[in-house]
């Protein structure tokens, strides 16, 4: 259902370039984590302006001076969580001194751990899956699952002989992120599918094929 979704769309689009032009800007960084606290608690229907305002003890017009809407700041503490997530997966798969194995579990153990640490993203899977998702959103989930399985191709083209447009590495996203929502496959059922099951056989079918 999941992966149906997904594939429904190109994952290869337009890419989702929303970085501020006052990214440094120390104020608009505090309105940003404010707001983050608010939305990760109460979502982004239940958080107002005034509320973001009234935690940092400044006016509306001050926020209204850095962002257009409520809207604009919740896509950029999501691109924000979104960016952090990307930085965490590739900090995994380039790291020289563990084995693909150990990548892997890494890589499994830090999306079973989506929730805790990227509460705005998990949440985000979850409108997906329940098809309440906006088109900003999808192209969002878009953007980062590209992102993501460029990561994974530029490992897996050092380290086994895999064609430049296998399937692999976005077959392991999406069924990364499948099997992360279905309810009745525990972390640890999880983690031996993907790596016993789906991924490493494909590489082996890699390496010793044509």
């Amino acid at each position: 259902m999941f992966i149906y979704i997904i594939n429904s769309v190109s994952l290869v689009g337009k890419s989702n370039n929303n970085t501020s032009f006052m990214k440094n800007n120390p104020k608009k960084q505090q309105i940003i984590k404010a707001a983050q606290k608010r939305f990760v608690r109460h979502g982004l229907s239940k958080t107002t302006v005034e509320e973001i305002a009234r935690d940092l003890r400044i006016g509306k017009a001050t926020v209204y001076h850095y962002f257009t809407s409520k809207e604009e700041i919740f896509y950029e503490v999501l691109q924000g969580e979104i960016d952090y997530y990307i930085e965490s997966i590739t900090t995994i798969f380039l790291n020289g001194d563990n084995n693909l194995n150990t990548k892997l579990h890494e890589y499994i153990k830090l999306k079973t751990s989506l929730r805790e640490g990227f509460p705005l993203l998990n949440e985000l899977l979850f409108l997906i899956i329940n098809g309440k998702a906006i088109a900003k959103e999808l192209e969002i989930f878009r953007s980062l699952v590209d992102k993501e399985v460029r990561v994974i191709a530029g490992t897996l083209k050092e380290l086994v002989k895999m064609k430049s447009d296998s399937y692999i590495p976005q077959s392991l996203v999406l069924q990364s992120f499948s099997y992360m929502l279905s309810s009745e496959m525990s972390k640890a059922a999880f983690g031996t599918e993907i790596t016993s099951i789906f991924f490493l056989n494909e590489i082996m079918s890699a390496e010793g094929g044509d």
